[in-house]
């Protein structure tokens, strides 16, 4: 059976850090998380229920510090690094998207991690994971590294953290 959840990191971007979290699957008991291809057709191949007929392969927030006034910026609910995208994936991402929108409006969230939040519980989410910065990576696959799992709410604020590990420094005049 797969469980789905966020993978959180800070990654650079064109010289530009970037906080992530995108959605990814763990299959039974595997020690790393997968990226969430799914069935064009809708019916996703051992998801939940509530996952058919939406699309979370792309799905990610990835926001950022502005250099102008260095708040958070970008961090909504978004596809991205999509290649190819036809009639039937755009209907099933804005059937997703319009989900997760609702699930934002109704928690009134306007911080990132509210928003964070309110992803988990639109998608059901049930962990979070972060690459573990204490073991050493082997490769570039999911499966080349050590993973620290954790719940959606430890993972929220983990991710606050990150985006305050990120926050670039005052420059003084």
């Amino acid at each position: 059976m797969l469980t789905y959840g966020l993978l959180i990191e800070a990654t650079n971007r064109y010289g530009t850090t970037y906080v992530e979290a995108r959605v990814v699957c763990r299959e039974n008991s595997d020690d790393f998380p997968r990226g969430c291809s799914s069935n064009p057709w809708g019916e996703d191949y051992d998801a939940p229920k509530n996952f058919h007929g939406l699309y979370l392969d792309g799905l990610t927030m990835r926001g950022f510090h502005s250099d102008l006034n260095r708040v958070f910026i970008g961090y909504e609910p978004k596809y991205c690094d999509m290649h190819s995208v036809n009639a039937n994936k755009a209907n099933r991402m804005a059937k997703t998207l319009k989900r997760i929108d609702a699930a934002i409006a109704k928690a009134e969230a306007h911080s990132p991690e509210d928003v964070f939040l309110a992803l988990a519980k639109a998608l059901k989410l049930s962990f979070v994971v972060e690459k573990n910065p204490n073991k050493p990576s082997f490769g570039s696959s999911y499966s080349d590294n050590q993973w620290y799992w954790m719940s959606v709410a430890s993972g929220r604020n983990r991710y606050r953290r990150l985006i305050e590990e990120t926050r670039p420094e005052q420059k003084t005049a």
